[in-house]
Formats: structure tokens, sequence, C-alpha cells
């Protein structure tokens, strides 16, 4: 897509909604690049729980408060971004991750550890926004950060871009089948304190288990500005993806999505196939979270970036990369996803507010204040017949399209 600059935006204007915990983070990420520099330099940096000096700590601190100066284009993306086609569109991908069952537990495991990482030694819960950063020009010291590395170059073939300000942004996500992920945008939350949206190129999910609620995209872009109004329609189509061992979704960065079990029914009946003859995989937890048979929801997210690091994403701490494992030597790939052909989409028409099902969520985060307004076909026809499928095209008419608007109070 042609895409002609427009101003820059000056984010000094920051709002002050979660800027103290963020700025906490900022904090935290500046004073652990400080130190891997002065270990690389002999200077004597000290060990992952050491503190850095005063007079660091306040340069780091004062550094990371400096009001950046964006550039966006016409379509909200960064400026100046990548040359090459970019494919925005949603994809759909199986047998992506070449484990047989027994690698995918494992690698499952390594999620299950990076998620349980992301909690504070006081035992609060990081934010949702905290994550990994991979630069595009780093090598990857983890099995997990070799797959992050090979969904970004899978996705940046044919791309022309700055290796030193762009790479993969990733976390895990390991959840219950019934647990669902709140309606959201993946942005750049380090410049959200700046007053300023900033979002990847693509996102994209890797489902590790065949378990749990389906993602569902909406072609829904939120304004440059975190105090703009977002209600209003979110377009005529949107996308559903069922979990499936070794699947590989991808679309637009900029696009609102959730996952819920709520939108299971539209699949039909029966587990979704595993696709690769190996069956569901399992990850190790503990008792008290799943059982063996029902193994938790796994999937690793990674977002793409060109030309811009986001602010709050972290290297992965050699504490956590200590307890996983090692990155494959080279040409023992994890990713066979460039070998796959893209998966179409069943599509179905949800025309007729009669024959279709509404539903109401909450969108998570800042923009709680907020709901989506969905309706999903009744396609009891297709689970009469024993269809499986695993990717949905639901095209909507105005009458029946999602929208996005202000929630009412929660009672007391």
């Amino acid at each position: 897509l042609a895409a002609a600059p427009v101003a820059a935006i000056d984010a000094s204007a920051r709002s002050s909604s979660g800027r103290s915990t963020r700025r906490g983070r900022m904090a935290e990420r500046d004073e652990e690049m400080a130190e891997a520099v002065a270990k690389e330099a002999g200077t004597g940096g000290g060990s992952d729980s050491d503190s850095e000096s005063d007079a660091s700590s306040d340069a780091n601190s004062d550094a990371s408060s400096e009001a950046p100066e964006i550039g966006l284009d016409q379509h909200g993306r960064v400026h100046p971004g990548p040359e090459g086609p970019v494919n925005y569109a949603f994809r759909a991908f199986d047998r992506c991750v070449a484990l047989d069952e027994a690698g995918r537990n494992a690698l499952a495991s390594d999620c299950l550890a990076v998620f349980t990482a992301r909690q504070a030694e006081d035992e609060e819960t990081y934010s949702a926004g905290e994550t990994y950063f991979l630069g595009a020009d780093e090598t990857p010291g983890s099995a997990l950060e070799q797959l992050a590395m090979d969904i970004f170059k899978f996705h940046a073939q044919g791309i022309t871009f700055d290796p030193a300000r762009s790479g993969a942004e990733w976390w895990t996500l390991v959840l219950d089948e019934e647990s669902d992920v709140a309606f959201h945008w993946d942005k750049d939350y380090g410049l959200e304190e700046y007053g300023v949206n900033v979002f990847p190129h693509l996102s994209t999910v890797t489902y590790l288990t065949g378990t749990g609620g389906a993602t569902m995209v909406l072609p829904k872009t939120a304004p440059p500005l975190p105090s703009e109004d977002i209600s209003g329609p979110t377009g005529l189509f949107a996308f559903c993806s069922r979990p499936k061992p070794g699947k590989h979704i991808s679309f637009d960065g900029r696009f609102l999505h959730f996952a819920s079990s709520d939108l299971l029914d539209m699949f039909g009946s029966g587990p979704a196939p595993a696709g690769d003859g190996t069956g569901a995989s399992a990850a190790t937890v503990e008792a008290s979270a799943v059982t063996a048979a029902q193994p938790p929801r796994t999937t690793f997210l990674v977002n793409i970036w060109f030309n811009h690091r986001p602010r709050d994403a972290v290297a992965l701490p050699n504490s956590v990369r200590a307890k996983l494992a090692p990155a494959r030597p080279a040409g023992a790939a994890l990713w066979t996803g460039a070998m796959m052909t893209p998966q179409a989409p069943q599509v179905h028409a949800c025309s007729d507010p009669a024959g279709s099902r509404e539903e109401r969520y909450r969108l998570g985060g800042e923009s709680a204040d907020y709901e989506v307004v969905l309706r999903t076909p009744r396609l009891d026809a297709l689970a009469a017949a024993g269809k499986v499928t695993d990717s949905i095209l639901i095209k909507y008419e105005e009458s029946t399209m999602p929208v996005v608007a202000k929630a009412a109070p929660a009672q007391a």
C-alpha cells in the first residue's frame, strides 16, 4: 500500500493513566541495558539482582522520560516504514512448528516457564503489556527466541528495513480452557503514556495446543491518540481461528482482537483436527491448574516491528533463559511455515439478526469503559453435519455488524 507521510506527532503531551507503573518498567529496562553494557565493557556490572548506582539510575530515568517524536503515515503505521510488500491480510498456516508431540510438549513447558517468570518478585503480576524483544540483528539464545526469530524472518521476506530498529516482540500465554483474552489492540504501551498509539506491522499467534478459546480479529483500528473516542462499527467481516497444535495465524497489527471459548460452537462438533497426525499436545503444569487429559491453551505471540522498537519490551533475562531449552544448531529448524500454503477459511454470512447470537464483551486495559457488541452466526447446520473447520471468515451486513460502544456503568 502506498503510504504518504504525515506530520510527525509530538508525544510530549502525556496521559497520566498508568504512568508510574510503565515508567518503573522502563527504568528497570534501562538499568538492565546499562548493566549489560558494563559487563561487555569489562567494567564489572553486577548480577541480575544487583542495582546500579544512584547516578546511573537517575541518568537512565531522565533518558527514558524524554518525549520521542513519532512519525505516522496515513494508515497509522510508523513512518518511515519498511520497503517491500508486507502482507497485512489474515493468513492461517498449518504444521508450522517442526516438532513431534513430545517436542511441542517441551516447547509448551518453556512457554509456561516464561509465563510464570512474568510475575514480580513480590508475587504481583506484571502488566499485560510486559513483553520481550529480540532484535533482527541479534542471536537467539533459547528455543523460544529462535522460534520468535524464525517467525520474524518468515514475515520479513522481501522486506527492506533497519535491523537495528526492527525485530520480534514476543510473549507467551498459558490459560485454562475457559479463560478469555479480552478485546485489545497490540501496541507500544510505553508510548501510550505520551499520548500516542503506535501499532506493530503484524500480529501473530502460534498455537502449541488445541484447547481453549478461539481467536477473533475485527478490522477495527484505534485512533492515533489514546484519548480519542474509539466507538463505532468494526467492519463488514471478522476472522476466527480455532486453536490447533502447530497452527500459525497473522493479521494486520492495527486490528482489534480477542479470544473466547464462546466462539467455539461456530466450528462444529469435536476437537479441531491436529493436522499433523500427532494429536493435541500437553504442557507440564501444576496439578491444580489442568489435567493432562485437558492441556491448557498455550500460545506463542509475536508482533512484527519494522523500524521501531517498542519501549516497554525488554530482552529476555539470562536468569529466565537459563531455564529454557537452548536454541537449536544451525540447520535444525523449529519453523516450517515457509513451506506451508495459507489455508482458505470457510466463509459464513451473518446477515440475519434473528439467526445470530448477540454477546457483549468489555475491552481490556484502559479501554474498559467500552464494550464490543458482537453477533456471531448460528452454524447449527455445520455442526449437525459433523463438519470441522478451524478458520472462519464471517461476512456481516450493516444490520449485524459488530460495534464498539460506550459500556454501561458497572452495577454496584
